[in-house]
């Protein structure tokens, strides 16, 4: 017995020496790839051909693996969550929004068009531990910003490499597996690229998931939930992951769940499963009906804002060691409510609106009725267009958009949500269009009740008679919310030699403040009165009849004292009559004078105008349901308006009235230029299908980039730093530092200079034209300028290709003799960042070396410079075939091709250049006894690869039209293009 003791303590002491040596052993197991789960294929057969080796052997996997490896011990169970998920991603992947493959008409960026997923079928291939690891990755994608997720990655991954040291036996077998993951180096790069994926899954998943996941961030705006209440980070991140996976596995498998925590609520809205929700205070249930999830599984919880508005969301704070490079750990706070970070021009829009709403203040009591007052503002613009009004108001034309998509909601959800994002602007974007110093007239003045006033006046030229005037002030009083013993309107009576003035009530007063009946009872009856400073007028009604006023009784002139002229703005009435006289705080204390005084409001001083009593208390602006009222009630007036109101200026000069002082002045113009160059970038933006910007733009104050129009239409690079701009929210990217950009990856976009993808033949449209959006990516984190080398290679001529260089005669025809080539996308090592905060570890914006090649077959023929070569010295560009003067002439002209043409008037040799070896040694005495004629015959790809090599080689080239032109019109068009060219591309 002794001895088999003896040799079974020797066996372990053995295996234990083994499991030492291999777990000090570098071991790379993350090249192993397994079985991808069935729930992932038909997210596979969506993924481009690079994205699927990328995930099944590239850096990503390799990523996967290592993370999936390293967490593993940690994590629990989660097959249903995982298979869940699968079926999810793969229900997503399949929408027609995503479902898009490369082609040939996205040229150099077919290789990375469409959704990137990659990161999901990675972890698929990689284990169920790594798709739980690419779960928190879609957790702080969702919650942080890109340079925060890196540091909480970099932070995480040393944590659990440290914990796995201290806290596992390196002689137990059971520890080899995560020590061996252990000692798997996982780069910073690796971690940004690894959320870079993630992230952009994020923006096309949430594209299709929108109705469900606007729906569930409303709830989560109400939730005012803390994520973690633990503080270090690596046990907090952990805690939050792990609680959110096992509650929604549970959900999944149909136990209800009671939460206290927003962990859940995180990871509902980045992994995209929807239990249905019991919503506690007051009592809503909110049905989701997703179909993954087993009946009975529902979510309880209670909602904590009391405040209507508010933005409490869910909060979550942490402490990040590896942000920044010097300093120590930075306290970051984030709050997922009611808005992503990533929102549509549209949604920026409502937001500019509540930022408008915001400076207007207190008028606007509500934001539909905030919105109905800009709306009916524009029925002072008379009959225009919306086009025109769009062409020559874009900045008022934003708001009146906005406002009109907030009334016309067709759905309480859509609703809600825009409510929120107006509810956002007015808390958080107040200097989004305005300095912190603006004050801006309500409502483009109209809440002024004189400028409102003078606008709904009757139109110049058009008379009235007293009775139309007192009725309108008294409308205008009465819409105005004014109470009775507030003003008095003084009026002339007419056919009086002496043009008298009268006086009477704006509001009707009560009887029994003027009279009692024969009985001595209180009259309670509401009625007008007039008071005339000539006794012998009381009995002729045909100077004040009743509809003026029921009430008529004399006041002595004596009493009524005028000051600043003969018909003043103000005068004080000595003994003012009790209806007047219902505050005596508003009386003097002198018994001997117990007077008013009123002071001129609104009206003509020298006909009828409304006063008010002077020093009692006043609202000097009117809400938004006052204007509302009052422009709805006089539209009939406002035919003429336009001229007086709307057209002082090209600038958003609503109103000359209403800039009441030189403060207001500059406000307005502010006003005016911030929402103008929000109108420029909404231009460019409706050009690029689907894309969005960042909410973090509210921060960069729009009045800063004035003349934005005028830059986007002469420039590219202007654009890409526009787009830049709206990607990072942050405006620190000059565009003189982008002069070559020709691309620009970021998120789930690529936004690609039209050149790249046209025949060069095309218009260059610049102006608002010049850039398409592409669905895809290049798999790299941040906001990424693609620029080309300063000096693109080219194959060298090669000595043994004479025997395939014929450079025969061109007999006329057009061919394609280009068939197998091709446009390839790669990049250098080379990579500069552009837009880095001091200190940070993590560039914004980065500017990488990339390389357009064009191959021939398999072979690599050239690196291109495409928009160099466009707008290059040695390029002539026909824009378009000339337009034909001679189609109805009879008999009409010979219609040739312009190839055929060009070598009937010249006088050199047009030869053949049939293949790219016949390009890179091109024909002798070009330009002087013979010209090249590249046939690329209808086949994009080749003519500007041709074009691009031929103008890159120091060759005159011409690039002409594919389409058969009259010889009348060609035997003029052609002549300069003949005594230019050395090459044509035909």
């Amino acid at each position: 017995m002794a001895a088999i003791g003896k040799v079974a303590a020797s066996a372990v002491s053995a295996t234990n020496e083994v499991n030492l040596g291999l777990a000090t052993f570098n071991i790379d197991f993350s090249l192993v790839k397994v079985e991808a789960p069935v729930e992932y294929r038909g997210l596979r057969n969506a993924l481009s051909r690079r994205r699927v080796e990328n995930a099944e052997q590239g850096p990503l996997h390799r990523t996967a693996r290592r993370l999936g490896a390293l967490f593993e011990s940690i994590l629990p169970p989660i097959q249903t969550l995982a298979e869940a998920y699968g079926r999810r991603a793969s229900d997503i992947a399949a929408t027609g929004k995503l479902n898009r493959q490369g082609s040939s008409r996205d040229g150099p960026f077919a290789s990375h068009v469409g959704f990137d997923g990659t990161s999901i079928y990675a972890a698929a291939t990689s284990g169920s531990s790594a798709i739980a690891v690419h779960l928190l990755a879609c957790l702080l994608a969702r919650t942080w910003s890109g340079p925060e997720a890196i540091a909480i990655w970099v932070e995480i991954v040393k944590e659990r490499k440290k914990d796995i040291e201290e806290n596992t036996d390196p002689s137990q077998l059971q520890s080899l597996p995560a020590r061996v993951a252990a000692q798997q180096e996982i780069s910073r790069s690796d971690l940004a690229a690894w959320d870079a994926s993630a992230r952009a899954w994020l923006l096309s998943a949430d594209e299709v998931q929108n109705f469900n996941l606007t729906q569930l961030r409303l709830i989560i705006k109400d939730s005012g939930l803390f994520v973690s209440s633990i503080g270090a980070t690596y046990k907090s991140v952990i805690d939050v992951w792990t609680t959110a996976m096992k509650t929604l596995q549970d959900l999944i498998l149909g136990k209800p769940q009671r939460i206290s925590k927003g962990a859940l609520l995180v990871g509902l809205s980045c992994w995209h499963i929807y239990p249905d929700l019991n919503i506690v205070g007051p009592l809503t249930h909110v049905r989701f009906n997703d179909e993954l999830v087993d009946k009975g599984g529902i979510v309880t919880l209670g909602l904590q804002s009391a405040t209507p508005g508010d933005d409490l969301g869910i909060r979550w704070s942490l402490s990040l060691s590896h942000l920044r490079y010097y300093g120590g750990p930075v306290t970051v706070t984030t709050s997922s409510g009611a808005n992503g970070s990533r929102i549509t021009m549209e949604e920026l829009h409502m937001i500019a609106l509540g930022a408008v709403f915001g400076a207007w203040g207190a008028c606007i009591t509500d934001p539909l009725l905030g919105a109905r007052a800009v709306v009916v503002v524009r029925s002072l613009l008379g009959t225009k267009t919306d086009l025109e009004l769009e062409t020559r108001k874009p900045a008022f034309f934003l708001l009146w958009s906005a406002a009109k998509r907030l009334i016309e909601c067709s759905s309480d959800t859509e609703r809600q949500s825009n409510l929120c994002l107006i509810a956002f602007g007015r808390r958080r974007a107040q200097h989004f269009l305005l300095r912190p110093t603006d004050t801006l007239s309500p409502v483009f003045g109209f809440a002024d009740p004189d400028v409102l006033w003078r606008a709904i006046s009757p139109n110049k030229g058009i008379s009235s008679t007293t009775i139309e005037e007192v009725e309108n002030l008294r409308n205008f009083a009465r819409r105005c919310g004014l109470a009775p013993g507030q003003s008095v309107i003084r009026f002339r009576l007419p056919n009086t030699p002496n043009h008298i003035f009268a006086y009477t009530t704006a509001i009707p007063v009560s009887q029994h403040q003027c009279k009692r009946d024969p009985e001595g009872n209180d009259e309670s009856t509401g009625s007008h009165m007039c008071w005339v400073t000539d006794a012998s007028k009381l009995n002729d009604r045909s100077l004040v009849p009743t509809s003026i006023a029921q009430i008529l009784e004399y006041v002595d002139p004596a009493e009524l004292v005028s000051h600043g002229g003969e018909v003043g703005i103000e005068f004080s009435w000595i003994t003012a009559p009790e209806s007047f006289r219902a505050d005596p705080d508003q009386l003097s204390t002198d018994k001997g004078d117990r007077s008013l005084k009123f002071r001129h409001w609104i009206g003509k001083a020298g006909r009828s105008s409304l006063f008010r009593v002077d020093g009692r208390p006043f609202r000097s602006r009117l809400s938004d349901r006052e204007i509302i009222n009052i422009i709805e009630a006089h539209s009939s007036n406002f035919s003429n308006v336009a001229d007086s109101f709307f057209e002082v200026s090209s600038r958003l000069r609503f109103s000359e009235v209403s800039i009441e002082n030189e403060k207001d002045i500059g406000s307005e113009m502010v006003l005016s230029e911030s929402l103008r160059s929000l109108a420029d970038a909404s231009s460019m933006y409706r050009q690029l299908s689907g894309a969005t910007v960042s909410i973090s733009i509210i921060n960069v104050p729009m009045y800063g980039i004035g003349g934005l129009m005028w830059r986007l239409k002469k420039s590219l690079p202007a654009q890409f730093a526009c787009i830049a701009m709206f990607e990072t929210g942050s405006n620190d990217v000059d565009e003189k530092q982008l002069s070559s950009t020709m691309a620009l990856s970021s998120g789930n976009s690529i936004y690609v200079a039209n050149d790249l993808l046209q025949d060069p033949l095309k218009p260059n449209l610049y102006g608002l034209h010049g850039i398409t959006r592409i669905v895809g990516n290049i798999g790299r984190p941040g906001v990424v300028m693609l620029a080309p080398p300063q000096a693109p290679l080219i194959r060298p001529d090669d000595p043994g290709s004479w025997r395939v260089i014929n450079h025969i005669n061109f007999d006329g025809s057009l061919e394609n003799s280009f068939p197998e080539t091709s446009l390839h996308l790669s990049f250098t090592e080379y990579e500069v960042p552009l837009s880095v905060p001091i200190g940070a570890r993590d560039a914004d914006v980065s500017i990488v070396e990339t390389l357009i090649s064009t191959h021939d077959r398999q072979s690599w023929v050239a690196d291109l410079d495409i928009l160099a070569s466009l707008r290059s010295e040695r390029m002539f560009r026909r824009l378009s075939p000339p337009r034909c003067k001679h189609e109805h002439d009879r008999p009409r002209p010979l219609m040739e091709s312009p190839v055929t043409q060009i070598g009937r008037i010249s006088r050199k040799d047009l030869v053949s250049v049939n293949s790219w070896e016949e390009l890179l040694d091109p024909p002798a005495g070009l330009g002087v006894s013979s010209i090249g004629v590249v046939r690329a015959f209808d086949n994009w790809h080749a003519r500007v690869a041709t074009m691009s090599v031929s103008v890159q080689k120091g060759l005159r080239t011409v690039v002409l039209p594919t389409e058969p032109l009259c010889t009348v019109c060609g035997a003029s068009k052609y002549v300069q293009m003949e005594s230019f060219a050395q090459i044509l591309i035909s």
